[in-house]
C-alpha cells in the first residue's frame, strides 16, 4: 500500500472522527436547548390552574360585533377560559427577498396567555451539515431573538424596545390559534368596520396594535401590523401582514392551520414564511399527555 492512499485514508478517519465529534456536540446542544426550552415553558407557560370557569355568550357581550362573531364561530362557548397553550409547527422559509430557495424547518411554541408570553424555538436545514437553531422569547414585556448555526455558533442575538414591540404584536397576531385570548384584560378592541377590528395588546410597559379581519362567516383570515423589520438603529416600521390560507379544529376549537406571512415592502411584497400548525393544546403541555 503506497503512502499516498495511507496519507489518504489518515485524512478519511481524521474527518470521519471530526464529523462524529461535531454530531455529538449537536446532539449533546440540542439536548441542552430541550432543557432550556423546558426551562421557559416553566417561565413563560405557567401550570394551567384548575378552573370550572366556562366561556358563555354573554362574556362576548362587550366585543366589537366582527370579534364576537368570530369567537363565536370558532367555539369557545361552553370551552374552558385559556391560560396556556402548546402547539407544533411545520413550516417554509425564505430567508430574504433576494434568495430563491425555501428552507423546511419544525418548531414547537408555548404561550402564557394569562400574562403574555411565548417561548418558540425552530430547528432548520439549510445543508446537510448546515442546521440552524432559533429560539424568540418575549415575557414581562421584553423579547429576545436568538440564532445559532449548529445550535453552537452565534449568528443572531438581537434584544431591545424593537425587538419587544415585535415580539408583542406577533403575540397579538397569533392569539388566532388560541382565540379565548381575545377576552383577556390586556387586549382593547376597536371596530373599524362589519369585517374588521382594531386591537391595542398592552403588557409590562410594552405596547402594539394591529387590525383583525375577517370573512363573512366569522372566520380570521387576516392579521396586519405596522412592525419593526430588523433592530438596527434605522430600522423603521413596515407592514406586516399574516394571511390564513386553511382552518382546523383543535379539541373543538376552529383556527387557522395553514398561514403565511408577508413583508409589505417598497421593493414588493416578499412572502418569507408558509406555515402549518400541525397540533394544539390548550391548558396542557405536550408531556403531560
Amino acid at each position: 500500500m503506497g503512502p499516498v492512499v495511507v496519507a489518504h485514508k489518515k485524512i478519511h478517519s481524521i474527518l470521519a472522527l471530526l464529523i462524529l465529534f461535531i454530531v455529538l456536540i449537536v446532539e449533546l446542544t440540542s439536548c441542552g436547548s430541550l432543557n432550556e426550552m423546558e426551562k421557559n415553558k416553566k417561565n413563560t407557560a405557567h401550570p394551567a390552574p384548575v378552573s370550572p370557569d366556562l366561556i358563555t355568550a354573554s362574556d362576548l357581550q362587550h366585543l366589537p360585533q366582527p370579534v364576537a362573531n368570530w369567537l363565536e364561530k370558532s367555539g369557545i362557548i361552553g370551552k374552558p377560559h385559556v391560560h396556556r397553550v402548546w402547539l407544533s409547527q411545520e413550516s417554509e422559509m425564505q430567508m430574504s427577498p433576494e434568495k430563491e430557495k425555501w428552507n423546511s424547518a419544525i418548531s414547537e411554541q408555548v404561550f402564557n396567555a394569562d400574562d403574555p408570553a411565548f417561548t418558540w424555538q425552530v430547528k432548520m436545514k439549510m445543508g446537510p451539515f448546515n442546521i440552524i437553531r432559533g429560539k424568540d422569547v418575549f415575557e414581562y414585556g421584553k423579547g429576545k431573538m436568538n440564532i445559532r448555526l449548529l445550535g453552537l455558533f452565534p449568528v443572531v442575538n438581537e434584544s431591545g424596545p424593537k425587538i419587544d414591540e415585535g415580539s408583542i404584536q406577533r403575540f397579538l397576531g397569533e392569539i388566532s390559534w388560541f382565540p379565548q385570548a381575545a377576552l383577556k384584560a390586556y387586549i382593547s378592541w376597536e371596530q373599524i368596520d362589519a369585517h374588521s377590528a382594531r386591537a391595542v395588546i398592552e403588557s409590562h410597559g410594552t405596547r402594539g396594535e394591529g387590525t383583525f379581519n375577517f370573512n363573512n362567516e366569522g372566520d380570521f383570515i387576516k392579521f396586519t401590523a405596522m412592525r419593526y423589520r430588523g433592530n438596527e438603529v434605522d430600522a423603521d416600521r413596515k407592514e406586516w401582514v399574516i394571511e390564513a390560507k386553511e382552518h382546523t379544529t383543535f379539541s373543538g376549537i376552529r383556527v387557522p392551520s395553514r398561514l403565511e406571512a408577508t413583508w409589505k415592502l417598497e421593493e414588493g411584497d416578499w412572502t418569507w414564511l408558509k406555515m402549518e400548525v400541525t397540533d394544539i393544546r390548550y391548558n396542557q403541555s405536550r408531556h403531560s399527555l
